[in-house]
């Protein structure tokens, strides 16, 4: 049976994610592998009395994390398909592409946010990330589109009138 890696965030984009990957799995036979991953925090800095290079705070799963897990793979086992789950801490693309080669997958779908040109060369992006490093498919299911404010929609009323 093949396998599908499906990372999730449990944002906006993560309900779209796990139904478009429920639907693959479903038509082409795969198993569902669900991984969220919680990102490894910085070294703190602190300024106050000169530069003090502060101990890593440990992050660790969370009872809602978990809940929201098993939602996840409740709805995946509700239209019959084999679920695993997984939550690990650490960087989001090393994490993925980590579990991708130890599941075997053979196609990761995952979301993909409408961030903007400065967020991206501040920080990249886990999608292209991901996308450099692996080997199997990768399908992007893009995040919703932002409600359009009041003076988008005024505007696209008035050029239609």
């Amino acid at each position: 049976m093949k396998t599908m890696l499906v990372p999730i965030d449990f944002s906006d984009v993560t309900p779209i994610v796990i139904r478009i990957a429920a639907d693959w799995a479903v038509q082409a036979g795969y198993r569902v592998h669900l991984l969220h991953v919680l990102p490894e925090e910085a070294d703190l800095v602190g300024y106050e009395t000169g530069m003090q290079l502060l101990p890593r705070v440990t992050v660790v799963p969370t009872p809602q994390d978990s809940r929201l897990m098993d939602s996840c793979r409740g709805e995946l086992e509700g239209r019959g398909l084999e679920v695993t789950t997984r939550i690990v801490v650490g960087s989001p693309v090393i994490e993925i592409v980590d579990e991708a080669q130890a599941v075997g997958a053979d196609l990761i779908v995952m979301g993909s946010h409408r961030h903007g040109m400065i967020h991206h060369l501040l920080l990249g992006s886990v999608s292209e990330g991901v996308l450099r490093r692996v080997t199997c498919p990768v399908l992007l299911v893009p995040a919703p589109k932002p409600e359009a404010t009041a003076a988008e929609t005024h505007e696209a009323a008035a050029s239609q009138a």
